[in-house]
């Protein structure tokens, strides 16, 4: 309480008006005067002020107003990120009053089981990077005007090792023109994953030729070895890139076909055989042909699908027959053709130097 006029030395008498007894002396003999801790609501006081004889007067009534705590919610950027990560807390406060607020960020340190004040995170926002894997919480106090103190809600870290990717390939070894489709397995991390797939171009060395994708199909390849590389990337500092993975391309394979005998008569039989050099693949199919003339043609022999075919020619002609094989992707090779002259049978005259 403040006086100004009157004559003589003031005695101050402090009333508050209980809800239930009306006005109530509750201190005096000072100009100043602490309310009790008060619940929420508007709370009235006023003073008597007396000096000499007859100079006394009592305050307006002054309202001091409650209420209720702030609550403190802190929200995270990502509550589950890889080693190196970073994350941004943010605390939002609801309710209390006062605007000189001051914040306090801790963390929980398992170990001594306490929360622990961080040096300098006293602003409503505090960015932390992890190093190391495992589960970390963090609060924040907030302070306010007298009585307006409040503790967020823990928030938890999960801080998991970066991620593991192994590349692999339908073919690694393919032939000139062929393609290889490549797949990234990923291990470990934290969130859904995304692909940017890359080429260790000649000229313009890595360079970006697939993404949003697990798997990569290859254009067309050249003769000689081809590098590919992908990088995975998941919640925030959940981030890896795979060792190189080589395609090798090499020549289209040269099959040979060759027949037993060229020459033969109606009723014999002949067998064909192929030899391959170059190309790459153990899976090697075969689809024996025959021209056919009345078309020009080449058609499929059924069943005729191995390294080598036999048949039986039983109508005199010309015929040419040639292989088609196919091994690892882009391996794929025609014979030379080949020939089989079928004549008819001889006959045959006997005669005698003397029949009788």
């Amino acid at each position: 309480a403040t006086v100004s006029g009157g004559n003589g030395a003031e005695s101050f008498v402090w009333e508050y008006d209980d809800p239930v007894t009306g006005w109530t002396v509750v201190g005096g003999n000072f100009n100043m005067y602490t309310t009790d801790m008060l619940p929420v609501g508007i709370h009235d006081y006023r003073v008597t002020v007396s000096q000499n004889d007859g100079c006394s007067t009592t305050s307006g009534i002054f309202s001091v107003t409650v209420v209720p705590d702030p609550i403190i919610t802190v929200t995270t950027t990502e509550p589950n990120i890889c080693e190196g990560g970073e994350v941004t807390f943010t605390a939002t406060i609801a309710g209390g009053t006062g605007t000189d607020t001051t914040y306090q960020w801790q963390f929980y340190n398992a170990g001594a089981m306490t929360w622990i004040d961080i040096p300098g995170a006293t602003s409503s926002t505090y960015t932390e990077q992890f190093l190391g894997s495992g589960t970390y919480q963090y609060h924040v106090n907030v302070i306010l005007d007298s009585g307006c103190e409040a503790t967020s809600n823990d928030v938890t870290i999960n801080v998991e090792v970066d991620p593991d990717v192994l590349v692999t390939a339908d073919d690694a070894e393919i032939c000139e023109g062929g393609t290889s489709t490549l797949t990234a397995a990923v291990t470990g991390g934290n969130g859904g994953e995304t692909y940017v797939w890359e080429y260790d171009d000649p000229v313009n060395g890595w360079t970006v030729v697939g993404d949003n994708s697990n798997m990569y199909t290859t254009d067309m390849l050249s003769i000689g070895t081809h590098d590919y590389r992908v990088t995975v990337s998941q919640n925030e500092g959940c981030s890896t890139t795979s060792d190189i993975f080589t395609v090798t391309v090499v020549a289209d394979p040269i099959v040979v076909a060759s027949p037993a005998t060229s020459f033969i008569c109606e009723g014999g039989e002949v067998t064909f055989s192929s030899s391959i050099t170059g190309g790459t693949g153990t899976d090697t199919s075969y689809q024996w042909q025959l021209f056919n003339t009345s078309n020009s043609m080449w058609e499929d022999i059924t069943g005729a699908t191995d390294a080598t075919y036999t048949t039986t020619f039983n109508v005199a002609g010309s015929y040419d027959y040639q292989v088609v094989i196919s091994m690892d992707a882009g391996c794929d090779a025609i014979s030379n053709a080949v020939t089989v002259d079928v004549q008819l049978d001889p006959d045959v005259t006997v005669t005698a130097d003397d029949a009788e």
